[in-house]
């Protein structure tokens, strides 16, 4: 793929006299719309338009979860609705609460699709699309009879027939990607763990038995090139099977913790920086792919009406905000 974008003197000065968003500062600038208080708003020109009839696929962090809904809530055809794990099966279930993955008893959790880093995004569609098999289908025994899925998001260790048995869904949720019109990509993080008998990258740190067998993990955290590379084989896997492929990537605003030596802060902007510079590429180079600024919608608003006091998850009606401006740019 060519690194530079190099276009005639004239569509550029066409491009700077029809974007009515090109100034800094200014009447109508990004200044007057951060001065003006509310939730910002971003200029979408997209590169194509979607029909709420073609089936969608969503991969990535726990925003591409709110997307998921937003979609439910359109009609839009989502190819894993239905798909999802029992609150019982998850680390933060309450038996006092019934609650679990942020449902109820009765319900079912999708909170077990988030996908923190490309390199787990690609391995699971690797395995729905290219056949790639893993030792013990992917999972890790920490001691005997207790067993871990490192591809899974927020789910408790078990017995190997119950992780097999969540993987199995996982799995089956995951083989739709083969019918998709429509990917949504959210990248999340730089930051993985590597299981070293194996060397596969995980999707998470696992939990307490990251002290416990410290012996087995390797932390990695990963650049512009691995990102990229990782990404591309996966779109590359994908668009062999659907050729009118339509990708919109994003990237995620939810902030984590970190295992580097650095203030968070720094480490932080810097993996989003990576993720959103890999998105911004692939959206000019590949035509199929377009990139949605909601990771800029989120950062550049007011603190007070973005976060929940935690400051790491969006609040709802910030959330409402990005998916009302992705449906009326792309379906509207």
């Amino acid at each position: 793929m060519p690194d530079n974008i190099e276009i005639s003197a004239e569509e550029a000065l066409n491009n700077y006299r029809n974007n009515p968003a090109k100034n800094w500062n200014g009447a109508g600038s990004a200044k007057s719309r951060f001065d003006s208080g509310e939730r910002m708003s971003v200029n979408i020109v997209p590169k194509f338009k979607l029909d709420k009839t073609a089936q969608v696929y969503t991969i990535g962090s726990c925003f591409a979860r709110e997307i998921e809904r937003t979609l439910i809530n359109e009609d839009i055809p989502l190819l894993t609705e239905g798909y999802g794990l029992p609150p019982e099966r998850f680390d933060s279930w309450n038996p006092e609460t019934g609650v679990g993955g942020g449902v109820r008893v009765g319900h079912i959790s999708r909170g077990c699709f988030n996908k923190y880093t490309t390199h787990s995004m690609n391995i699971d569609v690797q395995r729905a699309l290219e056949g790639y098999q893993l030792p013990d289908d992917g999972l890790i025994e920490f001691e005997e009879g207790v067993w871990f899925d490192p591809h899974a998001a927020g789910l408790k260790v078990g017995d190997i027939d119950t992780v097999r048995a969540d993987r199995k869904i996982l799995d089956e949720a995951s083989s739709k990607i083969a019918k998709a019109d429509v990917v949504f990509v959210t990248l999340g993080m730089t930051e993985s763990w590597i299981h070293q008998p194996t060397l596969i990258p995980m999707n998470r740190a696992p939990g307490k038995y990251l002290h416990k067998r410290k012996d087995i993990f390797r932390f990695a955290d990963y650049g512009y090139v691995a990102v990229m590379d990782q990404v591309v084989q996966m779109l590359d896997a994908i668009h062999k099977v659907r050729p009118k492929l339509k990708v919109i990537m994003t990237v995620s605003p939810v902030p984590h913790s970190t295992f580097l030596p650095h203030d968070v802060l720094s480490t932080v902007t810097g993996a989003k920086s990576t993720l959103r510079a890999v998105a911004g590429d692939l959206a000019r180079r590949i035509d199929f792919v377009d990139y949605f600024p909601s990771y800029e919608m989120v950062i550049n608003s007011p603190r007070g009406l973005t976060w929940l006091d935690d400051g790491v998850h969006v609040q709802p009606g910030m959330v409402r905000h990005v998916t009302k401006t992705f449906v009326e740019a792309y379906y509207g």
